[in-house]
């Protein structure tokens, strides 16, 4: 027995600190072996609705159940219904945990131990979400949109994926890939008799993976691709990857990518390193072998397959806490991150870490026999894996790095944080036969959160649509956004006090920044938005929580228009049926208007207050009869908004509620006040106006 084994032992056979008493059980539960643990409802913080036991926590956003007997995963009921909304990012992430209690008899109150060892894997927890894009409602200033995602696929269908994918089909489906990318727990045995089996530090006979880590289905786990119907909503198992017949002994999937070419589905295998291609029933066409082919062609030695590199969660060297006894295979040969362009798929292996890229047949979609290496990264960028891969609209390629795994027993930290980078390659023009690479050997890199090395992402990237500057979605600047999946985006004492005022500091989820600014343009990352993942806000330093993003902008029909609600009509009718906005509204632009609205603004510092103050001047551009207009500031952060001034005209707008340094906003709406005073919608010409505070105080006297 192992110091941490012993340790969990004497745990075990000690009385179990009381830590708090619940007054209130949703379910009464008798001591028998016919009483199943009653499943966690999804009812965390972000969840409406929930009452009694099902909001209380542990003060780390962690939900307090019932336990006992064997698991029961029932699989969640789906409506028939459409996947997506329009423009939307798919994340994955760890779907949390919950803490189970001991069973006890009838009457009695069961006492909650918070340790790390009562710590189970949320079924009921988000795996993916889908999340709306379309309408920001403002420019890109930092702040969080606190808006809940429109769909949930749970831990209890799916498992804990990382590797997303989308197909091109009018209503795309979604493609999730199991994974060990948030740790592999294991269960086995109940050594005190309490109804809840033993969480295992170490490998040792019985042992199993924890529930929810690879899914309820019988049919999937660590090699299973599930596939949500992009028509029907519903889950499915898609593929089980296999090589010559053998299954994924647990190390899972890395990254999964679409060819809308050749129609197929690419899916990397972290525990043999084979790259599969599936055909769109789920089908294996064919495995590529980065470490004997693509080395081979390279003229480096092969490092071949090994078939007893397998995992055995019941042999005591596997530590549930030590990623190196799980057999991932080696890394000269393990692949991750993949994308498809130009008719060829760029692959991340490990070692180095490097890129490559093998042909694909445009006819038959097999691999060519033209494996080459692309780029390696320098010493200076690390050498954390790369996750994801993705190819910016000018044929840049960005890619995103993962921090090494650590898997802590209390599913904090997952990875080391606070090292993954997020790096643009360019092609050389022309190419430079004195280089080995066709790709410019130093990137530019991205800010990623706003903690001190702004590195803070954890491995997922997307590219969608740009916005303007009220948060309106530009489907003609299709990759003009890039999502990172990230950890403490919104963290750092360095500016938390610019931060408070725009949303959570925690925050667990995604960055969207303007595609062009680099982290010498955009560092700390003021330029930005950011959602957390699934609103828990933990207070606990959480790593690798969340994984991969996909971003659905310009594929698909999106189901909302390009503009606010109370934002008047554009002049100039399109026209007919027929007009192939009204079908495809994103291969359009919105008409240009005639400007309504002419501005000037300065900042100013307003030396008797000791205050910034924003000096605006609106005049008329084309006349509509405007006569009034309002300043808004979109964020909701400035606390001492001016009311209805006379338009054309002036106004002064103190900027209290900002700090320095941070990015600010106001719309100017000009409108007829006798149309305001109907009570009726009115027309108003909406103006925005960006500013930063400057990083230096006001003073009085200055």
């Amino acid at each position: 027995m192992d110091i941490r084994n012993g340790l969990k032992h004497h745990l075990r056979h000690a009385p179990l600190p009381l830590i708090f008493c619940l007054s209130v059980l949703a379910t009464p539960v008798a001591h028998s072996e016919e009483v199943k643990w009653r499943l966690p409802k999804l009812s965390s913080p972000s969840s409406p609705g929930a009452t009694g036991a099902e909001q209380q926590t542990d003060g780390e956003g962690y939900e307090i159940f019932a336990a006992g007997g064997a698991s029961l995963l029932e699989p969640s009921i789906r409506p028939q219904a459409r996947l997506f909304k329009g423009a939307s990012a798919a994340t994955s992430g760890f779907s949390g945990s919950y803490i189970r209690l001991p069973l006890v008899a009838p009457g009695e109150t069961p006492e909650v131990n918070a340790s790390p060892e009562m710590r189970f894997i949320d079924p009921n927890g988000a795996s993916v979400t889908l999340l709306g894009l379309d309408n920001m409602e403002a420019a890109m200033v930092a702040q969080e949109i606190k808006r809940r995602p429109y769909d949930q696929i749970l831990a209890k269908d799916v498992g804990q994926v990382f590797g997303l994918a989308m197909d091109d089909a009018k209503d795309p489906s979604l493609f999730i890939a199991a994974a060990s990318a948030y740790g592999l727990p294991i269960v086995g045995g109940d050594e005190n008799g309490d109804g809840v089996e033993d969480r295992l530090f170490s490998g040792q006979e019985g042992a199993r993976f924890m529930d929810a880590l690879f899914g309820s289905n019988p049919e999937s786990g660590p090699g299973t691709i599930y596939r949500v119907d992009g028509t029907t909503g519903q889950i499915e198992v898609f593929a089980n990857i296999e090589l010559d017949g053998v299954k994924n002994s647990g190390p899972g999937l890395g990254q999964v990518a679409y060819d809308p070419v050749s129609r197929q589905i690419f899916v990397s295998d972290l525990d043999t390193g084979m790259i599969h291609r599936l055909d769109m029933s789920g089908a294996d066409q064919e495995q590529f072998d980065h470490g004997v082919t693509a080395r081979s062609l390279a003229g480096r030695p092969e490092i071949a397959f090994d078939p007893a590199n397998r995992l055995n969660i019941e042999d005591e060297a596997f530590d549930a806490e030590d990623p190196s006894t799980w057999h991932y295979t080696a890394p000269e040969r393990r692949v991750w991150g993949l994308a498809v362009h130009n008719g060829r798929l760029y692959y991340a292996v490990g070692d180095g870490p490097e890129i490559w890229s093998v042909g694909i047949d445009p006819t038959s979609g097999a691999f060519s026999f033209d494996a080459r290496w692309e780029l390696t990264l320098s010493d200076e960028h690390g050498d954390e894996e790369i996750s994801d891969i993705a190819f910016g609209a000018d044929g840049s390629m960005i890619l995103a790095q993962r921090g090494k795994r650590v898997a802590r027993f209390d599913f904090t930290e997952l990875v080391e944080g606070g090292n993954a980078k997020t790096l643009r390659f360019y092609r050389e023009k022309p190419d430079d036969p004195a280089t080995p690479s066709k790709w410019v050997e130093k990137p530019i890199e991205y800010a990623v959160g706003f903690p001190a090395s702004h590195d803070n992402g954890s491995g997922g990237i997307g590219l969608g649509p740009a916005y303007d500057e009220f948060g309106r979605l530009n489907f003609k600047a299709c990759k003009g956004t890039l999502w990172n999946s990230g950890d403490r985006l919104r963290g750092g004492e360095a500016y938390a006090d610019a931060l408070r005022s725009g949303g959570a500091l925690a925050i667990d989820g995604l960055q969207g920044q303007p595609v062009g600014l680099s982290k010498a343009e955009n560092s700390p990352p003021w330029v930005s938005y950011f959602h957390d993942y699934d609103g828990r806000y933990p207070s606990k330093k959480n790593a690798g929580h969340v994984g991969d993003v996909e971003i659905l902008g310009c594929q698909g029909e999106p189901e909302y228009g390009y503009f606010d609600p109370g934002i008047p009509d554009w002049p100039g009718d399109p026209g007919g049926e027929w007009w192939p906005c009204l079908f495809n509204p994103q291969w359009c632009e919105p008409p240009k208007r005639d400007v309504c609205v002419n501005t000037k603004a300065k900042l100013v510092c307003d030396a008797t207050k000791g205050k910034y103050v924003l000096k605006l001047i609106a005049s008329e551009g084309k006349d509509y009869g405007f006569d009034t207009m309002s300043i808004m500031d979109p964020t909701s952060r400035m606390t001492e908004l001016p009311g209805d001034k006379p338009f054309p005209g002036s106004v002064s707008v103190p900027t209290t509620g900002l700090l320095n340094g941070s990015l600010g906003q106001v719309n100017v709406c000009a409108f007829n006040s006798a149309d305001k005073a109907t009570g009726q919608p009115f027309d108003c010409c909406k103006v925005s106006v960006e500013f930063t505070i400057p990083d230096i105080n006001c003073s009085l006297g200055e």
